[in-house]
């Protein structure tokens, strides 16, 4: 059973069991041995939803619901087995344990920071770039518009010249982008007022 006939169904489908709209919830566990239930937003389960069984063979239900899901309003012929109520586990492993996932948890956290960081540098990092494509194919123009050359040499040396300052634009670039990966506003603003990219 669920909220939903189709996600009951769906659920159903995988252990090939019956699925039940939420409407017959009574006459579904008054049929059955014992209840599972794990569902959020609070009590789901009343008393009069349960059926009558006695005390020396109680309904079962076990509540996975945090927080809990049923309210059996203190009857003896119902055994109800709550996860909240379920001590966790203790001991140095589990003490261990926890370290190594607050560890974990905060790598990523500090990963995915950087990669926001780097987010909001990226477009600072892309005009930091276009400008120093554009200086340079400016700087190769000018180089070779005083030569008399053929148009395959012409293109042959511009593609390497073009080549070769933009090994040099990414090498004296190298510094300022990886400061911008890792910049603050003011950083940023900096770094791009100094290559006139404001």
């Amino acid at each position: 059973m669920s909220r939903s006939r189709a996600s009951a169904a769906k659920l159903a489908e995988n252990f090939d069991a019956p699925s039940y709209p939420l409407s017959e919830l009574g006459t579904v566990l008054y049929k059955s041995d014992f209840a599972v239930v794990a569902v959020s937003g609070g009590i789901a389960l009343r008393p009069r939803h349960l059926p009558v069984r006695s005390a020396e063979h109680p309904f079962v239900i076990v509540d996975l619901s945090v927080p809990r899901a049923v309210d059996v309003d203190g009857r003896s012929d119902v055994e109800l087995r709550s996860l909240e109520e379920i001590p966790g586990p203790q001991g140095p492993e589990v003490t261990a344990g926890f370290t190594g996932a607050e560890e974990m948890v905060a790598e990523e956290v500090a990963r995915i920071e950087r990669w926001l960081e780097t987010r909001q540098s990226g477009p600072a990092i892309a005009r930091l770039r276009e400008r120093a494509e554009a200086v340079v194919a400016d700087e190769v123009s000018r180089a070779l518009s005083g030569l008399d050359l053929s148009d395959q040499a012409r293109a042959r040396i511009e593609y390497r010249m073009n080549a070769l300052g933009m090994r040099v634009a990414n090498k004296l670039l190298h510094g300022p982008t990886t400061t911008l990966r890792e910049a603050d506003d003011a950083t940023r603003g900096a770094i791009m007022r100094s290559f006139g990219l404001e």
